[in-house]
């Protein structure tokens, strides 16, 4: 079994606490929950991330990270209307398939 290195678990972390606090917004979410669903314990996650803040941070920053390259890439060698559908089209289709984006920044917009 090959161990994951801290970077690879903080990503785990980060992927997770989308899911986790797209559901139950940064209230709702509890730290304990977002370990779990990764596999690793509190502590281990308190060393990766120093509070429930910084993980809930993390976790929006990806999320419009995430955004952005899709507008980007959408948009990539369009111009005005031509882009601005493009780039509706494709926030459209990641929203189909990854609910939970959308789901992530309007628990941003409450948190």
């Amino acid at each position: 079994m090959v161990r994951m290195s801290a970077e690879e678990r903080r990503e785990s972390v980060i992927r997770a606490a989308m899911s986790e606090f797209a559901r139950g917004g940064y209230y709702g979410t509890s730290t304990e929950a977002i370990a779990k669903r990764v596999g690793v314990s509190q502590p281990y996650l308190f060393r990766l991330f120093p509070g429930k803040k910084a993980i809930f941070l993390a976790a929006a920053e990806r999320c419009m990270e995430l955004a952005r390259n899709t507008m980007e890439e959408a948009s990539e060698g369009l111009e005005g209307e031509e882009a601005l559908h493009s780039m509706a089209n494709a926030y459209v289709k990641v929203i189909a398939e990854h609910p939970e984006r959308l789901l992530m920044q309007m628990q941003m917009y409450v948190a």
